[in-house]
């Protein structure tokens, strides 16, 4: 009976382990098909091939799908391990930007990023599994034009040529900016897009002048955009404005005309904003069960080019279907699940459950205060420019809440009434602490110059324009007599013609020799407008055969 029962014993044994022997080398053929490599290569077509070539190949199942926003191409191999090189491959520029190759669980997934979604087809041949997407058309990726005869509109596309004609920017109703581009062909193909702060119009085949090709600073006109910038580019001309705050925009074509109104929020709707879209990291798509949270972090960081540090503390597995949206909140719903919290510094993010984070936190705080504490002290003179010293040491005992002063426990501060300055004695990084402080303060005080000119005015001034005119004239023709002398002389006395020829006939009289004795008046003016006092002047001279005029 015994032996009966240990045979019945030993072929249960025996059966059990041939079972789990069965099962453990299932597991093992299962997990033997791997990625080993990836290569990618243009077709004559201008389409993109990614082929994957398997070691140890066993099935040919794999399900795919695609992602609108943002364009991607996921296609997922149940049982099969990633011995690639590398996670990521960036391509150059052209509709498909990079492949990413993960592995979670006892899967693999391909993510293919684009510029634009399009067609693709999916095949297997043999041990290789291809994956061929339509490329785009003007990309690195097109094909060469070969010229196969006349073209016809049925197999081509006209490429448009337009040019920007005219560029107007102004002020609407609520604060609102408008830019208007006057264009030559209202057919023009645009695309806008916003990325934080600038909002960008791309207008395909179309030429700016260079007159308008430059930057344009629109601050005073009081709307949310600052600066507009006009430049050309390989596919046409680009156009960026750059907006301040919370601001939403709207962008329609009038006939020629192309039109992009920016419109500040106000203040529901900027809360709404804020509370929608706090999360500005691009877009994700995670799908998987029960799977490790290192590995789903690892992703995460691969797909943000991060530097990833996780504690050892950090374990556990979670399921998540998350479909387009940010990384950062991705990123947050793990954390939160999972009791996490992380930290970035520059490119690396560090993770760690969120009580030790916190603790170590609190460390370095205690860590800092006991070497300010220990640090020697040093004196530093400030000079106070604008203000009183004694008013900004004041300044700053009245705001603060212990009813303290400018300085640390240790530190102390005097004032020199005499130079207007603070001679204050902390540590080193007090005192940069507190001369960042004073420079916000000692600033001037905006001030208003008025500018007055006295003008006195005259109404006679008019008296004070005209012309003096005087001259000499001689009976037989000469200017000089036997001895030198003026025969006839007029300067600034008589003002008319008619009491000159009075004074010649009075007093000129012939002499023995025939000669008319000369004739003097030192003041006499031929002729006379209008000058009270010359204090300046021009002078011109006419001479003929009795007469000089000056």
């Amino acid at each position: 009976m015994e032996s009966k029962t240990m045979r019945s014993a030993i072929h249960y044994w025996i059966v059990s382990a041939i079972a789990v022997l069965i099962n453990f080398s299932s597991m093992i053929v299962a997990a033997e098909q791997a990625i080993s490599d990836i290569s990618f290569n243009t077709l004559p077509s201008g389409h993109l091939s990614i082929t994957l070539s398997f070691d140890d190949f066993e099935s040919s199942e794999f399900s795919s799908y695609t992602i609108e926003d943002p364009a991607r191409i996921v296609v997922d191999f149940p049982a099969t391990q990633n011995q690639l090189p590398q996670r990521r491959y960036a391509l150059p520029d052209g509709n498909a930007s990079s492949v990413v190759v993960l592995e979670a669980g006892d899967r693999s997934r391909m993510i293919v990023n684009l510029s634009n979604l399009g067609d693709f087809e999916t095949s297997f041949s043999g041990q290789q599994f291809v994956l061929e997407i339509d490329g785009e058309p003007g990309s690195a990726f097109a094909a060469p034009a070969v010229s196969a005869g006349p073209v016809t509109p049925s197999n081509s596309r006209a490429v448009r040529s337009s040019a920007i004609n005219d560029l107007e920017f102004r002020r609407a109703g609520d604060d609102e900016g408008q830019l208007i581009l006057s264009l030559s062909d209202s057919g023009v193909d645009v695309n806008v897009f916003s990325e934080g702060s600038r909002i960008t119009l791309e207008l395909l085949d179309t030429d700016v002048p260079e007159s308008l090709s430059r930057r344009y600073d629109v601050t005073d006109f009081a709307t949310p955009v600052s600066q507009i910038e006009v430049s050309p580019s390989d596919r046409g001309t680009t156009v960026e404005l750059r907006a301040n705050g919370y601001y939403d925009y709207l962008a329609y074509q009038q006939g020629g005309q192309y039109v992009v109104s920016v419109q500040p929020l106000s203040e529901v709707e900027r809360n709404q904003r804020v509370s929608e879209f706090s999360y500005v990291g691009d877009r994700i798509s995670l799908n998987f069960q029960n799977i490790e949270v290192r590995a789903v972090l690892q992703l995460i960081a691969d797909f943000t080019d991060l530097n990833l540090v996780a504690s050892d503390t950090v374990e556990g597995y979670i399921t998540l279907r998350l479909q387009n949206v940010p990384w950062d909140q991705a990123m947050e719903l793990v954390l939160k699940t999972k009791g996490l919290d992380s930290r970035q510094v520059g490119n690396v993010l560090m993770v760690a459950p969120a009580a030790e984070i916190a603790e170590r936190e609190r460390q370095e705080i205690e860590a800092n205060k006991q070497l300010a504490e220990l640090a020697p002290l040093r004196s530093e003179f400030i000079q106070i420019r604008y203000a009183k010293a004694a008013d900004v040491v004041t300044l700053f005992e009245a705001g603060s809440e212990q009813g303290g002063s400018l300085v640390s426990e240790r530190g102390s501060v005097v004032v020199d009434d005499r130079t207007n300055a603070i001679i204050v004695t902390d540590t080193a990084a007090k005192l940069e602490e507190i001369r960042a402080l004073i420079e916000n303060v000692d600033v001037p005080i905006r001030q208003v110059m008025i500018e007055a000119r006295i003008v006195i005015a005259s109404s006679d001034l008019d008296e004070q324009l005209g012309v003096r005119w005087g001259g000499e004239y001689t009976r037989d023709g000469s200017f000089l007599n036997s001895g030198g002398r003026k025969q006839a002389s007029l300067s600034s006395s008589i003002g008319s013609v008619s009491a000159l020829n009075q004074a010649a006939a009075a007093n000129a009289a012939p002499t023995g020799n025939g000669v008319v004795s000369p004739i003097e008046y030192s003041a006499a003016p031929l002729v006379d407008l209008g000058i009270a006092e010359a204090t300046s002047g021009f002078a011109i001279g006419f001479t003929s055969n009795d007469i000089f005029l000056a």
